[in-house]
C-alpha cells in the first residue's frame, strides 16, 4: 500500500507501514455433522459445477450459491438465490477469503460448518440430535454398569 502525496506536478510515493492488527475471522462454526466421505461427495458435486477459478466477485457468489444448493438441506436455502448470497457476502466480507481458500483446497467443509449459513432451525435440530446421542450413550453405559 502506498501513500501518494502531490507536490505540484510531481508525485512522491512513500510506503505506509501496515499498523492494522491481523484480521480475525468473525465466522463462527458449528460442530461438524457430516462424515469425511459425505464432505468429499458434496465437494465433488460443487467442483464439478464450478470449474473456473474463483477470481471475480460474481464467481465467489456463484460458488457460495452452489455450496448451498449441494448441502443436502443443511445450509439455509435462502442463499440459493444469488441476491441473498451476494447480500451475505457483503455483510460478511471475510467470507470471500474463506471461499477462495476453500476453492484452492478443493474442500468446502469449513464453509458448510459456518454458523452464518445454517438456519437456526437446522442448528437446533443438530443440537437435539447430539443431545439425544449423548443421552443414549449415557443410557447404554449405565445399563452396561448394571450388568
Amino acid at each position: 500500500m502506498f501513500n501518494l502525496f502531490s507536490w505540484g506536478t510531481k508525485r512522491q510515493t512513500t510506503p505506509l507501514t501496515d499498523e492494522r492488527p491481523a484480521k480475525r475471522s468473525t465466522l463462527e462454526t458449528v460442530p461438524n455433522d457430516l462424515d469425511d466421505a459425505t464432505h468429499a461427495r458434496l465437494d465433488k458435486r460443487v467442483l464439478d459445477i464450478c470449474e473456473e477459478p474463483v477470481e471475480s466477485s460474481s464467481a465467489v457468489t456463484l460458488l457460495l450459491n452452489t455450496i448451498v444448493q449441494h448441502s443436502e438441506g443443511r445450509l439455509d436455502q435462502k442463499y440459493r438465490r444469488i441476491a441473498n448470497a451476494k447480500a451475505l457476502i457483503k455483510e460478511h466480507p471475510e467470507l470471500v477469503d474463506k471461499l477462495k481458500e476453500a476453492w484452492n483446497d478443493s474442500s468446502f467443509k469449513q464453509i458448510r460448518n459456518s454458523k452464518i449459513l445454517r438456519t437456526s432451525q437446522s442448528f437446533q435440530i443438530e443440537q437435539s440430535r447430539q443431545a439425544a446421542t449423548f443421552s443414549s450413550d449415557d443410557s447404554e453405559s449405565e445399563s452396561s454398569r448394571d450388568q
